[in-house]
């Protein structure tokens, strides 16, 4: 995670110290652990090989409990949604580099987006759904991918989601965080 996607390695510690990611033996992909309190209940799996594009999920996993930075309450509370967890781990990298406290800020990975159903009828992501349920946030800043999925997802969330102050947050010149963040470290240039 560190050397290929340039996660900041006090983020990528963090986690690795709380058992929310695990390298896994066999494969060594990445695991990045969902709880139900403090029971494990989801597990994404990732390719660390450069230019892996191996995605998966553990057999049994619930996306109702995907992988989350806890809620931490403050005076607006905030929730940043992404597609998936590197991008949350990227995004807490730039708040880092920014000088910003990287571990206050809730983040939820999706673990993959949709759009409306064929009969156009808009759907919940099962994680969200479930955070939003147990957690006291008010404001939501949508941080999908820059494409189709992206933004079809995005805009069928602000319709799903009345309530709440949903702002889209999208990476500007950009596909997704990480590529975001290794562009900012490539002095702006395209990275993939």
């Amino acid at each position: 995670l560190t050397a290929a996607r340039r996660i900041d390695e006090d983020v990528t510690g963090f986690f690795f110290a709380s058992g929310d990611i695990y390298e896994d033996a066999a494969h060594h992909n990445c695991v990045f652990v969902g709880y139900d309190g403090d029971t494990p209940r989801y597990a994404a799996l990732r390719g660390t090989y450069p230019r892996s594009t191996f995605m998966g999920e553990v057999a049994g996993s619930d996306k109702r409990f995907s992988f989350a930075v806890p809620v931490r309450a403050g005076p607006r509370q905030t929730l940043c949604v992404f597609e998936s967890a590197i991008d949350a781990l990227s995004y807490l990298t730039i708040l880092k580099q920014e000088g910003r406290d990287w571990r206050t800020a809730n983040t939820l990975s999706l673990s993959g987006v949709y759009g409306p159903s064929r009969r156009g009828h808009d759907k919940m992501p099962r994680a969200l759904g479930q955070y939003l349920e147990r957690n006291p946030i008010r404001r939501i800043i949508l941080c999908l991918d820059n494409d189709d999925a992206g933004r079809m997802a995005a805009q069928s969330l602000q319709r799903l989601l009345t309530g709440y102050l949903v702002l889209d947050n999208p990476p500007q010149g950009a596909k997704d965080y990480n590529d975001l963040l290794l562009r900012r470290q490539n002095g702006g240039r395209k990275t993939r």
